[in-house]
């Protein structure tokens, strides 16, 4: 299934969740997730299912001053 994480074009297996794909895409935390412009709640990574197409941005937390 072809998915977009921050505008990339990433192949990824069929019935992942988006834990499985953030996993793999090693996501470092903190961050928070959307995808198809809809946040999604930390609590919902291991059951949210994606399907082709989807669009996920992953946004890291950004430190200065």
């Amino acid at each position: 299934m072809k998915l977009w994480i921050n505008g990339q074009e990433f192949d990824y297996a069929d019935n992942l969740t988006l834990l499985e794909v953030l996993q793999q895409f090693a996501a470092k935390a903190p961050f928070a997730i959307m995808i198809n412009q809809e946040f999604i709640a930390q609590s919902q990574y291991s059951t949210q299912a994606l399907h082709e197409g989807d669009q996920i941005e992953v946004f890291s937390a950004i430190q200065g001053g």
